[in-house]
């Protein structure tokens, strides 16, 4: 056992938070606390996970493992056999969380609002599940009455601001008073049960720096190509003040920890502006002769075919009809009854969304675009797939990605692409199979992804005009970096270093570390030995024991979300500007 009996963890995870912002706002002195954890700590940035979404980077840091083990690669997961999506959640993740690790071994822990975590986990103390909680109505706490106690003794819980939403109405104002409610609420949940129950291990993750960076971030930066000098006078402080506000909570949690608490803060991700080039993926397979659109198909063909298609589009159309207005002017009980009546219309509909104008039945590649991945329509895997397994798809995937890195930018001579992966270069496990067939990574972010666009050029400079209708649907002027953040603190740790390099995966393995207890053998992440002081590590060599296995993904089974519960997620994330 490292040190005594009464070492203890503390988490504050910053969802978002990047030292692109902190390091300038520390020498201007305007984060006194982040200062001090880096001058008496040890900080470092931290890498996350390729195509740095939440979903999946959180998930990385749960379990200490890689999305090709834990199975999680963003909100939605294509369905087995089809080109249907569904909605994932904590009970969709493959691996042991951390925090179970803890309570098996007899640790006390209390887990707050860390993204992918619903339906709660009933570990050794109390959760908090975050983002992906259909609504407080839900059973999103553990134990079940623990919701009721916050709502008596602290207020009313909010599991989300809805900012994108009050941004795209144009009500920035509120917006912002919403976001500091949600924090000041969150904060206020935090330090009673902090105060209140004996533990071993406390995480609290505040979501504040990514809400504000995705609808602010164009009014701070006048590199961004939509700043504006109104809109800076008006709202160009504030993600500065978010991060003071975030500043302070890390003060507030310095003041309370003992002599006995390892103080860990991190972010999931980094952020940074998006860019006014955009590349439609699926309009350049389309000039590669890889894809079909079906309006190109439906011009050149006069069969029986082609009604049966135009029959699907109405169907389409009706789905979208239902969606974009039924939806929006009928009761709730009236939506349950609904969806009842059409089971598989809610998936249906959020499929259609991202395939539903591609001819499958021509196509052998083609993208999810705003997640900058790519599919193989691949013969036995895929309901209508026409490339054959083996040699074809190794020898496509190979063309696609040297055409990829060859790309350049017509406006800046640069390449278009950094990198483009083949799944099992950045995953591998026993889910790897599941994973988009490539990845792209963007050469500095200068191009992003975007959905098709009825104009025929695949990369293109758009117009302020257009990157806001754009921003109007997705409510983002910003987007996630691959780098986040990691400062620690406390007993065994080293005083005023800065670590070279540290990965999200590694926070689980370190923090079973502290405690003195054995790492499992299967994480893909390392204990960050080089934070601590050397005695330390001498008294405490690293021990490994095997992986404990409970169960596996449940993707197959029933969803965990009801009909109404989905829409409420798809709504959530809609105002994040993560699906449209």
């Amino acid at each position: 056992m490292p040190g005594n009996k009464k070492t203890r963890v503390l988490v504050l995870g910053f969802d978002g938070a990047t030292f692109d912002l902190i390091y300038p706002w520390v020498e201007k002195g305007k984060l006194p606390n982040f200062k001090r954890f880096m001058d008496e700590g040890v900080h470092s940035s931290l890498s996350s996970v390729i195509r740095p979404a939440s979903p999946q980077a959180w998930s990385s840091f749960i379990t200490g493992k890689n999305p090709g083990k834990h199975r999680i690669n963003y909100f939605i997961q294509r369905k087995q056999n089809s080109y249907d999506v569904r909605f994932i959640n904590a009970k969709s993740r493959v691996g042991e969380s951390v925090w179970s690790i803890l309570s098996r071994h007899g640790k006390r822990v209390g887990v707050i609002n860390v993204p992918i975590t619903y339906p709660p986990e009933e570990i050794n103390g109390f959760m908090i599940s975050g983002m992906d909680s259909p609504g407080v109505n839900s059973k999103f706490t553990y134990p079940d009455e623990l919701y009721t106690e916050i709502k008596e003794k602290v207020g009313q819980y909010i599991l989300d601001s809805g900012m994108g939403g009050y941004v795209s109405s144009g009500k920035h104002v509120q917006s912002l008073k919403r976001l500091e409610q949600m924090t000041t609420q969150r904060f206020k949940t935090a330090r009673y049960l902090y105060q209140k129950e004996k533990w071993d291990f406390f995480m609290v993750v505040f979501v504040a720096p990514d809400r504000v960076q995705h609808s602010f971030w164009k009014y701070m930066d006048p590199k961004h190509p939509l700043f504006n000098e109104d809109g800076h006078k008006r709202f160009g402080k504030a993600i500065e003040n978010t991060y003071i506000r975030m500043d302070g909570i890390l003060g507030e949690f310095a003041k309370m920890i003992d002599e006995d608490t390892v103080i860990l803060v991190m972010s999931d991700h980094g952020a940074g502006p998006v860019s006014d080039k955009t590349i439609y993926l699926n309009r350049w397979f389309a000039s590669k002769g890889l894809l079909k659109f079906k309006d190109e198909l439906y011009s050149k063909t006069l069969s029986g075919k082609f009604h049966a298609r135009v029959r699907g589009l109405l169907f389409g159309d009706v789905l979208r009809f239902i969606r974009r207005f039924v939806w929006k002017s009928t009761k709730r009980e009236a939506k349950e009854k609904l969806l009842k009546l059409f089971p598989k219309l809610r998936d249906k509909m959020m499929s259609l969304f991202f395939f539903s104008g591609i001819d499958m039945e021509h196509t052998k590649a083609y993208a999810e675009e705003n997640r900058s991945i790519i599919w193989l329509n691949v013969e036995g895997r895929d309901p209508k797939g026409i490339v054959k397994p083996g040699r074809e798809y190794e020898d496509l995937r190979n063309y696609i990605i040297q055409e990829l890195e060859s790309l350049r930018c017509p406006y800046t001579g640069q390449n278009v692409v950094e990198k483009a992966y083949k799944r099992e270069e950045v995953y591998f496990g026993d889910y790897v199979h599941e994973a988009p067939d490539i990845v792209v990574m963007w050469n500095d972010y200068t191009s992003r992804p975007s959905h098709t666009s009825k104009n025929r050029d695949f990369i293109r400079k758009i117009s302020k005009e257009e990157m806001e209708e754009l921003e109007t649907k997705l409510h983002q002027n910003a987007e996630h970096r691959l780098n986040g953040i990691f400062t620690a603190k406390g007993q065994y740790v080293k005083r005023g270093i800065r670590v070279e390099y540290a990965n999200i995966m590694d926070l689980a393995p370190t923090i079973l570390y502290l405690f003195g207890l054995p790492v499992p053998d299967d994480m893909d992440g390392k204990v960050l030995t080089d934070i601590f002081e050397e005695k330390f590590l001498r008294n405490n060599p690293l021990r490994y024991e095997p992986s404990f296995r409970d169960k596996e993904a449940d993707f197959i089974s029933e969803d965990v979300y009801s009909t109404e519960e989905s829409e409420k997620i798809k709504k959530r994330l809609k105002e994040l500007g993560y699906i449209e």
